[in-house]
């Protein structure tokens, strides 16, 4: 959650950069968002698997006391049938003078009684003991297969719930990769505009570089005085090659120092 956070803040911060770097934020922001989703579903399966075994294991504990129960139903009428037995036989064993026929069959027949008894109460245990455990069995099978149902159905949900995540994930994916996309767009048109402004400005600049140049020695070759003829003589004395031969022959004086002229030297153009 701290990491989704931090990428969510990193890309609020450089929303309005440059595109490749808002382009690397949505794809960490989209994985970050996927691994939450996929985090979030197997925590939500890992409980409620954790809450179906313990469901099974009470409904386990449960058929365990029921059993310990009827085992200790069952071994305490056996155990209270066999004493009566052999307290009879004994007692017969005991004092055979003392006991007439009556007597003896007075008490074997309630001895063979008790054991027709005993036989019939094992009986009757064995049956309702093999009917407790089919009984326990179904249970359990059915307990099995809707524990197997229950598992099937979350694996479902969770299996929903990841395609759910999946599907606005990529939703969300293209519509960040058309957004980029469009903001390269616009971003390389404007590049290109500014491109041709440069090169538009710089075929400018070279022109006027070249006016000023022309105009610069235009300058240096006409005659400062008329400003029409070329510049044909050269002062001695300061040296200064500024006039024609007409205007230079009406000057006493330079007219770029105002030095006395010693001598007016003409110049030839090649």
């Amino acid at each position: 959650m701290d990491e989704f956070f931090g990428l969510l803040s990193v890309f609020s911060l450089d929303s309005c950069g440059c595109a490749p770097n808002r382009f690397e934020n949505i794809l960490k922001l989209l994985f970050a968002l996927l691994g939450l989703l996929i985090v979030m579903g197997v925590t939500e399966f890992c409980r409620r698997m954790r809450r179906l075994r313990d469901k099974h294991m009470r409904r386990k504990e449960q058929e365990r006391q029921r059993t310990r129960l009827n085992e200790a139903a069952y071994s305490s009428t056996d155990l209270e049938e066999s004493s009566r037995s052999v307290f009879a036989r004994r007692y017969l064993e005991d004092s055979p003078g003392r006991v007439d026929s009556t007597f003896l069959d007075r008490i074997s027949a309630p001895s063979r009684g008790s054991e027709a008894s005993i036989g019939s109460s094992q009986a009757s245990t064995e049956s309702s003991e093999a009917s407790t455990w089919s009984s326990q069995a179904s249970s359990g099978a059915s307990q099995v297969s809707n524990n197997a149902d229950a598992v099937k159905d979350e694996c479902q949900k969770l299996r929903n719930t990841l395609n759910k995540g999946l599907s606005r994930f990529q939703q969300l994916m293209e519509h960040q990769l058309k957004s980029a996309l469009q903001d390269s767009t616009e971003m390389t048109e404007e590049l290109m505009k500014l491109k041709k402004a440069l090169q538009e400005a710089e075929k400018n600049e070279r022109a006027a570089l070249e006016t000023c140049r022309m105009l610069s020695e235009e300058q240096n070759t006409t005659c400062v005085v008329c400003m029409d003829a070329r510049r044909e003589v050269v002062f001695r004395g300061c040296n200064h090659f500024a006039t024609c031969s007409t205007c230079s022959a009406q000057m006493q004086r330079c007219c770029m120092c105002n030095s006395h002229i010693v001598e007016k030297i003409k110049v030839y153009y090649s």
